[in-house]
């Protein structure tokens, strides 16, 4: 670790994240509204603060460590959780070895020292008062300021932060303060099936493109009724699976397997994920009726639950 010292008091900083295996396949668009969130068009305007919503395991992590690769430039991750407290964002006292108090600066401050892009990572999980002290970060005061070590950070003219958040679910809403500090924000979708192919691919080379394409397929048919299984669950079970195949199955036997993984690396039957499917069927059928049924006269409306009792 490098150090700094500021009013006698010696910080130790972090090492940035090793981004090597950071690579974004596809879907090219949210490469470009990251690129346009951080850019700055004069000496004196800073980067904005995107916020990336999507489901777990869409790559929202991925994209901004694929950023900062391809921008050579250092990449901090902070972890967010419901016990995050303020000082943990900043600076942390440990004992040192020689029993004196140390010093240790979070991936956040490391970022704001050394300039970086930092990821504010499943920030919806931090409390309102963690928040509060990162307020002055997000606006033109560029600064943050630590209670234990009495002294004020102002933020590197290259920090950027990116503000990860799941869009399923929420911990604590984030502070309406703090939300117009951060902005745009940037949604992300589950894959098309020519670049789900493509990310499979990159992380399974090894795996027949006849057991991608079974996988691709059905995760596909998960991805349109708005199922929370991701690009990570098909890795993962296309990794499990690869452990077992023979090489001489045929296709009906691949199929078997792989829903076999694939059940077991999401901890539920298939027959209860076509449950799920049929839920989200009628959910989708309920929805339309209710949107249908503002332009029709009730005579009208008696056609869609009719509909429903025919089909029954």
């Amino acid at each position: 670790m490098s150090k700094i010292t500021m009013n006698n008091i010696e910080i130790e900083i972090q090492e940035p994240t090793d981004v090597s295996n950071f690579n974004w396949i596809g879907q090219k668009e949210y490469q470009d509204d990251l690129k346009v969130s951080f850019m700055t068009l004069s000496e004196t305007e800073y980067a904005m603060t995107p916020k990336i919503k999507g489901k777990p395991g869409v790559g929202k992590t991925t994209l901004v460590g694929a950023y900062a690769k391809a921008d050579n430039a250092p990449l901090y991750i902070m972890q967010c959780s419901s016990d995050t407290k303020p000082e943990d964002l900043l600076v942390t006292p440990v004992i040192s070895s020689n029993k004196e108090i140390k010093y240790v600066a979070s991936p956040l401050l490391s970022a704001v020292i050394n300039g970086g892009i930092l990821i504010l990572d499943e920030a919806y999980r931090m409390p309102e008062k963690s928040w509060a002290s990162l307020a002055s970060l997000f606006d033109d005061r560029r600064s943050v300021y630590s209670l234990i070590t009495g002294l004020t950070f102002k933020a590197h003219k290259d920090f950027k932060c990116a503000i990860t958040v799941n869009s399923d679910t929420s911990v604590y809403d984030i502070p309406e303060y703090i939300d117009n500090r951060i902005a745009p924000i940037i949604n992300i979708d589950f894959p098309d099936k020519a670049d789900e192919a493509k990310i499979l691919q990159y992380h399974l080379p090894n795996i027949d493109q006849k057991v991608i394409d079974i996988c691709v397929t059905y995760m596909q048919e998960l991805h349109e009724y708005s199922l929370p299984y991701s690009i990570r669950d098909a890795v993962n079970a296309l990794r499990l699976l690869g452990k077992t195949l023979n090489g001489d199955e045929n296709i009906n036997q691949l199929e078997y397997l792989f829903y076999k993984s694939f059940s077991k690396v999401i901890g539920k039957s298939i027959k209860q994920v076509k449950e799920e499917i049929e839920d989200s069927k009628l959910n989708i059928f309920d929805n339309y009726s209710s949107i249908a049924s503002e332009f029709f006269d009730e005579d009208d409306n008696d056609f869609f639950s009719d509909s429903v009792d025919d089909d029954e």
